[in-house]
C-alpha cells in the first residue's frame, strides 16, 4: 500500500480508475459466461445493463 501513495495523486487516480474498469469487466464476463447464448442483441444489452447496475449498488463505483 505504501508504494501506491508514492505516486502523484493524478497517477493514483488513473490506477484506481483502471482497477475499477477491470473489476467491472470481470463482473460482466461472469454474468455473460453463465448465460452462454442470447436470443437477441437486446437481451445481451439488458444483461450487461443489469450487471452494471448491480455493480454500482455494491458501492464500488467512481464518482468522477
Amino acid at each position: 500500500m505504501i508504494p501506491f501513495f508514492g505516486f502523484h495523486p493524478t497517477i493514483r487516480k488513473i490506477i484506481y480508475t483502471t482497477n475499477f474498469i477491470e473489476s467491472l469487466n470481470r463482473m460482466i464476463r461472469i454474468k455473460i459466461k453463465t448465460r452462454r447464448a442470447f436470443p437477441t442483441d437486446e437481451a445481451a444489452t439488458k444483461l450487461i445493463y443489469l450487471a452494471i447496475r448491480n455493480f454500482e449498488k455494491d458501492g464500488r463505483n467512481v464518482r468522477e
